[in-house]
């Protein structure tokens, strides 16, 4: 479960800056990250110490060439700077320093997720949300895997009365659909038996998504094309599709931890926060947008996510498995994360989380 940084997504930095103004550079994000309030030069100068022996004057000007840059910017004339989106990214990929998850973080993980029952998929996803953001202290956000995406490992109809039947859909992920329906004909168990197995053989290690799309192609040429009970299947199965488009799969949690922040005492950015979590699809779009390019931990600041409402966040986002389909766990907070930290904790989790499912699947 160690975090491997260099699997983050990086964008190519058209300069490069002096060791100086690195570290110079460096210490501003790291002080505005702390305090959350412009960084000056006289605070740097202090910050410094004796690693770098530079006047307030000399880091003045150095902080002048990193806001030319438009690394580093000032909210007013006379204020301190910020970081920028770019210079954050430029932080992130040229000067981010790997850090190790600490006992008590891999502890707290691994109690947690090992208190639940290892076929419960959704406990154990929520349950992985809540650590994360406990952990961390920001917004955590679970997205799960496409359920069109998992294979099927069979299905099953139980005859209830005559003509009613229950469908069992098992899925490789241990998840487990039923559906009670009224068959307008009547059903022999022993057929039923028959074409259950024979639906099986056709469908078992598919796609429920392979399925939909080619079902009609399975069955073209059988004994059993015609069959009622083949029939009814098939309408299942549009009802299964019908409703899995509205399959909740965004967790959330943790949105009090976001109000511990000074910018969101803010009215305008906590009426911004509960627009985003009254509308998790925002986040879901954006992850979906970046994923199908970049199958690894994805960091996205501010304007990078392309998203208004986003402007004022970071999100992180870490892939984790449940065989071939891919469900996404990370974080969103403001944009002065503790990267280090929560990059950490994300990898972190999400390898358990692929881990735990593996074992289980």
């Amino acid at each position: 479960m160690k975090p491997n940084v260099g699997k983050i997504n990086k964008v190519e930095t058209p300069f490069e800056l002096s060791e100086r103004n690195k570290l110079v550079f460096r210490a501003v994000v790291q002080l505005y990250i702390t305090s959350a309030q412009p960084v000056g030069s006289r605070l740097v100068a202090r910050y410094l110490g004796n690693r770098l022996k530079l006047s307030p004057a000399s880091i003045r000007n150095i902080l002048y060439e990193l806001e030319e840059m438009d690394l580093l910017h000032q909210t007013h004339a006379s204020s301190g700077r910020i970081p920028t989106d770019k210079g954050y990214r430029y932080f992130i990929d040229s000067l981010l320093v790997q850090r190790k998850p600490t006992e008590k973080e891999i502890r707290k993980i691994q109690e947690e997720l090992n208190k639940i029952e290892p076929t419960n998929f959704d406990d154990i996803l929520k349950t992985a949300s809540k650590v994360l953001g406990v952990l961390s202290k920001y917004l955590s956000i679970v997205i799960v895997p496409e359920i069109q995406d998992i294979t099927v490992e069979k299905i099953e109809l139980i005859p209830i009365t005559s003509n009613r039947l229950l469908f069992v859909l098992a899925l490789n992920s241990n998840i487990i659909h039923t559906l009670t329906i009224d068959a307008n004909i009547d059903v022999e168990e022993d057929q039923i038996e028959k074409v259950s197995q024979f639906v099986n053989e056709k469908i078992s290690g598919k796609t429920l998504r392979f399925i939909y799309e080619n079902f009609s192609d399975l069955f073209a040429v059988s004994e059993y094309q015609d069959s009622p009970i083949i029939k009814l299947i098939i309408n299942i199965f549009d009802k299964i599709q019908e409703n899995l488009q509205d399959y909740e799969r965004t967790f959330i949690a943790g949105a009090r931890n976001l109000l511990l922040y000074p910018e969101f005492q803010n009215p305008d950015h906590i009426k911004n926060m509960i627009t985003i979590l009254e509308n998790t699809q925002t986040i879901l779009n954006v992850i979906n947008q970046f994923k199908k390019n970049n199958p690894n931990l994805t960091v996205l600041i501010g304007s990078e996510t392309g998203n208004e409402l986003l402007l004022d966040y970071s999100i992180i986002a870490s892939p984790y498995w449940i065989r071939n389909a891919t469900g996404y766990i990370g974080l969103l907070g403001p944009k002065r994360m503790n990267y280090p930290k929560v990059i950490t904790l994300v990898e972190l989790i999400s390898n358990y989380l692929s881990q735990s499912f593996a074992r289980i699947c």
